[in-house]
């Protein structure tokens, strides 16, 4: 999973993730839930940083048809910085706890969320994907009401 661009405008990279909330028994409080990336690759120039976000997606999608042309639209949840020091294996913890709630509680469609980086200069990130056994985790932690 990349985001941000790599060698030239326009050459730029999104990750899309769901997850399903189906294993939570009903009637319980999510207390807390992030989301743990561990980075594969890391091209932010050295000495530098970047500003990713965690976007929210607005409509359905498919890991089978989803193109840059046919992506959710989706709205800004919180930016987070990453920096060219951390090595690949690194962990980044993403907060997701209102949004789980309101999936869970089904306030809000769970479509997933999308990742960004820096679109504007040359600065690629990828992140182990859902093949590895490194994959991309949501850990939430819930309590009886």
């Amino acid at each position: 999973m990349y985001i941000s661009q790599y060698q030239q405008t326009g050459d730029d990279y999104r990750s899309l993730l769901q997850f399903s909330l189906a294993s939570i028994p009903p009637r319980r409080r999510i207390v807390s839930a992030r989301l743990q990336l561990r980075i594969y690759r890391n091209e932010i120039p050295a000495g530098s940083r970047i500003r990713a976000s965690v976007r929210r997606n607005l409509g359905s999608w498919r890991e089978s048809t989803v193109t840059w042309n046919k992506q959710p639209a989706s709205n800004l949840l919180y930016r987070f910085w990453i920096s060219s020091a951390q090595s690949r294996g690194s962990i980044i913890n993403l907060d997701l706890t209102s949004l789980v709630r309101r999936w869970y509680n089904r306030q809000t469609p769970n479509y997933g969320i999308a990742i960004r980086g820096n679109e504007a200069r040359n600065s690629l990130l990828g992140f182990y994907g859902i093949e590895s056994s490194r994959a991309p985790r949501l850990i939430i932690n819930y309590s009886r009401n």
